[in-house]
């Protein structure tokens, strides 16, 4: 699969509830409520999105060594779009289509501007 073979859909897509969009033994990912989503598709398969709301990045970065515990915790809220390939089957059952009012709320006049705006 080359880097052309990917595009970013036209039809954006709002997260109905505070979800969990990654998560494993040291890292998780979660979006809030009416996070924007643009699907990322190849040959018209949806792989992941480019999100655009707000959300939190939790990485436990620690590590034991020899000489003992390395690395911290981190915690960071997501402010600016974000990509995540991945997980596409498992989010749809969470999200809906997008009207005017959700695109207005994060500044869009539109879904094409919002489809500009992360391209």
């Amino acid at each position: 699969m080359r880097l052309q073979d990917y595009k970013l859909g036209d039809k954006p897509l709002r997260i109905l509830e505070d979800t969990t969009l990654f998560k494993n033994e040291r890292c998780i990912v979660n979006a809030t409520k009416d996070t924007l989503a643009l699907p990322i598709e190849v040959n018209r398969e949806t792989l992941g999105y480019v999100f655009h709301g707000k959300g939190k990045l939790l990485i436990d970065s620690i590590i034991e060594t020899g000489r003992g515990a390395v690395g911290k915790s981190t915690e960071r809220d997501l402010n600016e779009p974000f990509l995540m390939l991945g997980g596409a089957k498992e989010l749809s059952d969470s999200m809906s289509p997008v009207d005017s009012s959700d695109l207005s709320k994060l500044g869009y006049e539109s879904a094409q501007a919002l489809s500009k705006e992360q391209m």
